[in-house]
């Protein structure tokens, strides 16, 4: 990567420029709120932390075949149907994770979920000449896809399928939209929204945010040539064998209702979700999970 490279050089305004906050007041799926809904955000959430104040993260293990079967069913109903729709496996994950995580909420649970997933941009056509990203670039570059929102009892009610086409239709919406995510990015870049605070939901609402790994493929990394062997048969040995995160901060900030999907081998998908001690007894008490 070059020492100087900013991809996203253009999308700062010139200092003479008109501002683009009165085209976009906030990025998409994400609220530019008052003073008295922020303190009614953060009052909530600190209430919620008060609630249930032990946070966990737990690795989630989802075999590949239950994935598959599920996706194959879900595909099979949607043909049946008449639809030219589809669903990922991705998709089907997402759904039965969320389905899992609210289906000991009350069917009149009408709270309406937030839902937020990291996006990468490398190959999205909003760099020079409206094109993908034509270099190295080892810094951040992504959005955040938003699902538009969906209340905690259809966790409970709708199917996989259901759920599953839900998040698959905002990514196609998301994705068909360039110009709105140039928008974004201007919002971004902006000199006079840098002191915003943008807020995942409004009062009232929860959120989840996620990132999925999978497309990286990082379990497939090669790292047979760090192997110090004779033998070619050791050194082929050199290979991935799990990946995880590692958070360094001065001060720990909640991250419960986040995750991530970070790897996959021939026969699992390995999650890991952070929640409340409490939201994982309940869990765990529905049978959705086996805890080892």
């Amino acid at each position: 990567m070059e020492w100087n490279a900013q991809p996203f050089a253009h999308y700062v305004p010139a200092p003479d420029s008109n501002s683009v906050t009165s085209i976009r007041t906030s990025l998409r799926g994400w609220f530019d709120l008052g003073w008295l809904s922020q303190l009614s955000f953060i009052g909530r959430f600190v209430l919620s932390i008060f609630r249930d104040p032990k946070e966990v993260g737990y690795l989630v293990r989802v075999p590949k075949v239950f994935i598959n079967e599920a996706k194959e069913k879900i595909m099979n109903e949607i043909k049946a149907q008449g639809s030219n729709e589809y669903v990922g496996s991705s998709d089907v994950l997402m759904a039965w994770w969320y389905k899992t995580v609210y289906s000991y909420r009350a069917l009149t649970d009408h709270t309406p979920v937030h839902l937020h997933f990291a996006s990468s941009l490398r190959s999205r056509s909003v760099f020079a000449q409206d094109g993908p990203l034509a270099y190295p670039y080892i810094n951040n570059a992504i959005s955040y896809l938003p699902v538009p929102p969906i209340p905690i009892n259809a966790f409970v009610t709708e199917s996989l399928g259901q759920l599953a086409l839900r998040i698959r239709r905002a990514i196609v919406t998301y994705n068909a939209d360039a110009a709105a995510l140039r928008a974004d990015l201007r919002w971004l870049f902006e000199s006079s929204n840098a002191t915003k605070m943008a807020f995942p939901c409004p009062p009232g609402a929860e959120f989840s945010i996620t990132t999925n790994w999978r497309d990286g493929k990082l379990g497939a990394l090669d790292f047979s040539g760090a192997v110090v062997s004779e033998s070619k048969s050791e050194a082929a040995a050199g290979r991935v064998l799990f990946i995880h995160t590692v958070i360094t901060m001065g001060k720990a900030f909640p991250l419960r209702g986040s995750g991530a999907v970070f790897m996959e081998d021939e026969d699992v998908v390995w999650m890991g979700q952070v929640l409340g001690s409490r939201d994982w007894e309940r869990i765990r008490e529905t049978g959705a999970i086996v805890f080892a």
